[in-house]
């Protein structure tokens, strides 16, 4: 809802949109970026998180990410903040698809090893930061990664073992939107 509405003015809701954005955002992007990662530490480190050295260039964005999007929603700029966690977001989509750990783990493991660690440690952060949006799937992670809330950047622990994580969010079946308006009289 926050992600499609106007602060500063009315706007019309559409389930078009809202369909499109929990199959897109949600689903698509944050959903996608846990389950794969995670699915990828079960898989191929037996469910422990891997050892690894932090990437500075994803560590600085997370950093900049409290403090920015901390200051948006201080003051009351939830859609800008949403859009902001979300643009880093597809930012680590991109740099999973990149690091292609699906190959580097036969060919370098140790390679590998890093892209999980920081791809779990930014999965970490991005629950931390959309708590105040998403509480029950931001509870979810934050439970399968063993950390605390706190409103500053987190560092995971490697070598800890991690539940076998479950679909954060279910796609929308498109008919959802003409039975959401036939329920309106439209």
């Amino acid at each position: 809802m926050i992600a499609n509405g106007p602060e500063n003015r009315d706007t019309d809701f559409s389930w078009r949109e809202f369909v499109n954005s929990n199959n897109g955002e949600l689903l698509g992007a944050w959903g996608n970026l846990v389950n794969r990662t995670l699915v990828f530490v079960h898989k191929s480190f037996q469910g422990t998180i891997p050892n690894g050295k932090i990437d500075e260039a994803i560590e600085s964005d997370l950093k900049s990410l409290y403090c920015d999007a901390g200051q948006l929603i201080e003051y009351a700029k939830f859609k800008d903040a949403l859009d902001l966690i979300f643009n880093i977001i597809r930012k680590l989509n991109k740099y999973f698809d990149e690091q292609k750990p699906w190959i580097t783990i036969k060919e370098d493991p140790l390679q590998c090893a890093a892209t999980i660690y920081n791809c779990v440690n930014a999965i970490a952060n991005f629950a931390n930061l959309l708590e105040p949006f998403l509480p029950f799937s931001s509870d979810k992670v934050i439970h399968w990664l063993q950390i605390k809330r706190e409103w500053k950047y987190l560092i995971v622990q490697s070598q800890i073992e991690i539940s076998l994580p479950d679909i954060l969010f279910a796609r929308l079946d498109k008919k959802v939107v003409e039975e959401e308006l036939s329920l309106l009289g439209h």
